[in-house]
C-alpha cells in the first residue's frame, strides 16, 4: 500500500469512529431526557424524541382550562355578580333521585346558578346545563347521569331558560373514586362568554 493510500485509509477510519461516537452521544442522549416533541439533526439522520409522560394529544387540565374565556371554579366569590356561576360542589347525589351506588364510583352533584336579569319574559334562551360534561385531563369526559331543577319557571323543555328568572340546577357525575380533579366546560345562548370550571376533590 502506498504512503498516500495509508494516509487515506486511516482519515477514513477516524471519520468513521467519530460518527459512531457522534451516534452514540445522541442515542444516549434520548434515552435519558423526556421533552414533549424536538428534533436533532445530524449530518444524515433526524432524531425525534417523543414525551413518555402523557399520552400524545390528551388534553392536560391546564390545556382544558384554557379553552374558557371565564376561568373559576365552584364558589369563586368574584363571579357572584355574574349571570353564571357555579356553587360549591356536594359530594353525594340527590336523595330525591334514588340513584345506585357502584363499587369504584362516587356521585358529585354541581349546583349551576343562571340569572339573567336583565332577560325579558318575551322569549328564551337555548340552555343546555344537562349536556354539560366534565373531562379528567386524561382524555376521559363524563356526561351528566341526572339532574334536578329548582325553578320549572325558568326552565322549560330541558332547553329553554326563560329570563328574568333565577335558575338553579343541581347536576349529577357518576366519576372513579382516583379521579380528583376535572374540568367543566359550559357554553350557552344565555351567557355572552364561555366557562371552564375546574372543580377538585379533596
Amino acid at each position: 500500500m502506498t504512503t498516500q493510500k495509508r494516509l487515506l485509509s486511516l482519515a477514513t477510519i477516524t471519520v468513521l469512529t467519530g460518527g459512531a461516537v457522534f451516534a452514540f452521544t445522541n442515542t444516549d442522549g434520548f434515552n435519558t431526557q423526556d421533552e414533549t416533541v424536538s428534533d436533532v439533526a445530524t449530518t444524515d439522520t433526524t432524531v425525534t424524541k417523543v414525551s413518555t409522560s402523557r399520552v400524545s394529544g390528551t388534553p392536560s387540565i391546564q390545556k382544558l382550562m384554557s379553552a374558557g374565556m371565564v376561568q373559576t371554579y365552584p364558589g369563586d366569590p368574584a363571579l357572584k355578580k355574574n349571570s353564571f356561576r357555579v356553587d360549591p360542589i356536594v359530594l353525594s347525589a340527590p336523595k330525591e333521585l334514588k340513584l345506585k351506588e357502584k363499587d369504584g364510583y362516587r356521585y358529585i352533584t354541581v349546583p349551576l346558578i343562571l340569572h339573567n336579569k336583565e332577560g325579558t319574559s318575551d322569549g328564551y334562551s337555548v340552555y343546555r346545563p344537562n349536556a354539560f360534561s366534565i373531562n379528567d385531563g386524561h382524555g376521559h369526559d363524563y356526561a351528566p347521569v341526572d339532574y334536578i331543577s329548582h325553578n320549572k319557571k325558568a326552565w322549560k323543555y330541558e332547553h329553554q331558560y326563560i329570563a328574568p328568572n333565577r335558575l338553579v340546577m343541581d347536576v349529577v357525575y357518576h366519576v372513579p373514586k382516583n379521579a380528583n380533579t376535572f374540568v367543566m366546560f359550559a357554553s350557552s345562548d344565555a351567557f355572552p362568554k364561555t366557562y371552564t370550571v375546574k372543580i377538585s376533590i379533596d
